[in-house]
């Protein structure tokens, strides 16, 4: 696929995550940024339900039953606009005057133009996919979902035998393979670069908004150090590949600005009233959850710094036991949620990385996971903190909390500390490092932006004692931008340290850790050679899985980790001596078993995973080659004929 013809995916999966988020959107009036933001984020809220009641429903997954909740939410959303009117105090306009309009969408476009380069320089090719453990369920799953009509949770982990997966990733993905018939790595480009301009910039930006203000450095400095963060979106694309974790992220900015304003704490609500915000927030929450359960937790653990605020605010004027006894229960309900909210403890296996001083370093660096030091950031980040420091506003004590909430979640799971205290706090996440890491730039951000909008006031002060008349004269915002404008192209050249290894890992290449270039030559001429329904063995840590997410043909294991049935335990031990009337030749006819595919050795993450019964296929009179394409080869089950 070219980079022209890629634009139908990419167009279509715009549409699918703004449309239907759009029209409710409007229909509660909201404007500007906070309509651009809440836009893809109400959108998610409406698939993540359709999901689940498609099969209810008898609906086969399709944007019928995604059109059925997005009604209901233009219904609910026409009904409480009414009922709520009013209530409510006249609106004023979200962008304000021109400049600053015109300087929030020059944030946006730069931010866009700036991670649309860098995902870009991952992909190179519009097909490309992740060469990491985790992409083999993922792409699998997208497969699944079409194969099954089911997008629900309570369906796609049958795959692996899960009862529950969180879904909304590979079913929004697949709608876009459905709508299109591009492949499934093409839908799921289109996906990841929609996710990454439409939902997590300008998500971004309205959380500076909300915490520093709509001063035109902050929206243009918002738009363009959102996209300069190693540690998101390009870490978790990297690792892993943590797609569902990665949409549930790009979502939480604009949660924790909802939360804000619920809670009477914004610097600038740009309109929205607290009602609406609690409301708006409500209609989100759904399509975090059904990401990713880890995003929720991330939304749950953002929220006790601003709850703290509200509690030492009213504290702070009479300390009462109602107010008290909220807080202690709200405290109940966060500790509840991190109980229960989090996989089971087999899962729970990360170690720790560094030690308790190189974590904190890499806090203060922003350069989490042995990420490149981001040296822009880094030096805003402290700016920042010191104007919260010096303010009595709330929204500057919640930009600082959530920085350190963060740091503190960070420096519990990289560097050893008490284990009980590590898998209470950090267990959410699996004890890994990455998706903590990953945190780091939602709640980074507002104090950079900060330390952007402090500097910019150091210098109006100093021009201001020469004579200058204020922090708005022309040369005064000139030299500020201009100074931040190298700063950024440093960082931007800086950021090529953390993208080469993300290319390395979605690129094609004769040591490709599962698919190398031969390899997904034969898998893509797998439908010549292997019936509709009939099954294909193959090791999956060599990537030989894969042919079910590429090619449709199915295959015994669509992931590397899974429950397995006796039937394909015995299979992948013993089908190299398959004879017929053996227990392996029963196997292979209950599960309709009719070739192999042999990917050689090298297996991803370089591990060694054995299956004796599909190595050494070449010598066995089990089987006989029936393609070949370089050192990847197909063969087909004879032993069992009779």
């Amino acid at each position: 696929m070219q980079w022209l013809s890629f634009t139908v995916p990419l167009g279509t999966a715009l549409l699918l995550l703004t449309l239907p988020g759009l029209v409710v959107a409007l229909i509660i009036r909201l404007r500007g940024l906070w309509l651009a933001a809440a836009t893809p984020a109400i959108s998610l809220g409406i698939l993540a339900p359709a999901t689940i009641i498609a099969p209810w429903l008898s609906l086969p997954w399709s944007i019928v039953p995604v059109l059925i909740v997005a009604a209901f939410y233009c219904l609910i959303a026409v009904v409480l606009r009414r009922v709520l009117r009013r209530y409510e105090r006249p609106e004023r306009t979200l962008l304000g005057n021109a400049r600053s309009r015109r300087s929030t969408l020059l944030g946006f476009a730069l931010g866009c133009v700036l991670l649309l380069g860098f995902l870009i320089y991952v992909l190179r090719t519009p097909e490309a996919f992740s060469q990491s453990f985790d992409n083999v369920f993922h792409l699998n799953a997208v497969r699944y979902v079409l194969d099954t009509a089911n997008g629900s949770p309570l369906s796609v982990g049958k795959m692996t035998g899960l009862a529950f997966y969180p879904s909304l990733w590979h079913a929004t993905v697949a709608l876009v393979v459905g709508a299109t018939g591009s492949s499934i790595p093409a839908a799921t480009n289109a996906v990841t670069l929609v996710v990454c301009c439409v939902t997590w910039i300008p998500g971004s930006m309205i959380l500076v908004r909300v915490l520093v203000g709509r001063r035109p450095l902050a929206m243009i400095s918002a738009g363009v150090l959102a996209a300069l963060f190693p540690a998101y979106p390009i870490l978790v694309l990297r690792y892993g590949v943590l797609y569902p974790f990665f949409l549930g992220l790009s979502v939480l900015p604009l949660t924790i600005a909802l939360t804000i304003v619920t809670m009477r704490l914004a610097r600038d609500s740009g309109g929205v009233s607290r009602l609406w915000a609690a409301l708006i927030c409500v209609a989100v929450l759904p399509g975090i959850a059904l990401a990713h359960p880890g995003a929720l937790v991330g939304w749950i653990a953002f929220s006790v710094p601003i709850v703290a605020c509200v509690f030492l605010r009213s504290a702070r004027r009479k300390l009462t036991l109602t107010s008290t006894l909220l807080f202690a229960s709200y405290l109940a309900v966060v500790v509840l949620a991190l109980h229960y909210l989090r996989p089971p403890a087999s899962q729970i296996y990360w170690e720790p990385t560094v030690t308790f001083g190189q974590a904190i370093g890499e806090v203060a660096t922003q350069a989490p996971f042995a990420l490149p030091v981001s040296l822009l950031i880094a030096a805003l980040v402290p700016f920042g903190a010191a104007s919260a420091l010096r303010s009595r506003r709330g929204a500057d004590a919640v930009a600082l909390g959530l920085f350190i909430l963060a740091a503190v979640l960070y420096v519990v799971v990289a560097a050893p500390t008490w284990e009980p205290l590590r898998y209470f706090l950090t267990g959410p996440w699996y004890n890994n490092v990455p998706r903590l890491a990953a945190l780091l730039p939602v709640a980074s951000l507002p104090l950079a932006v900060s330390g952007a909008v402090f500097l910019q006031n150091l210098v109006a002060r100093s021009r201001n004692n020469a004579g200058a008349r204020s922090w708005t004269h022309p040369g005064v915002s000139s030299a500020v931008v201009a100074a931040l404008g190298v700063a950024i192209v440093v960082q931007a050249y800086a950021e090529l340290e953390s993208l080469r290894p993300a290319h390395r890992i979605f690129s094609v290449v004769d040591n490709s850790w599962l698919v190398t270039p031969v390899e997904e030559r034969l898998i893509h001429e797998l439908p010549r050679y292997v019936p509709h329904g009939v099954a294909v063995a193959g090791n999956p840590w060599t990537g030989a899985s894969l042919a079910y997410a590429l090619a449709g043909t199915k295959v015994l294991m669509p992931h590397l980790l899974m429950e397995v049935s006796p039937d394909v335990k015995l299979i992948n031990r013993r089908l190299n001596d398959a004879t017929p009337g053996s227990p392996v030749c029963d196997a292979v006819v209950r599960t309709r078993t009719g070739f192999v595919l042999d990917f050689g050795s090298q297996q991803v993450n370089n591990a060694h995973e054995r299956m004796p019964g599909l190595e050494h296929l070449a010598s066995s009179n089990a089987v006989a080659l029936v393609a070949k394409v370089g050192s990847a080869s197909l063969y087909k089950i004879t032993g069992c004929d009779t």
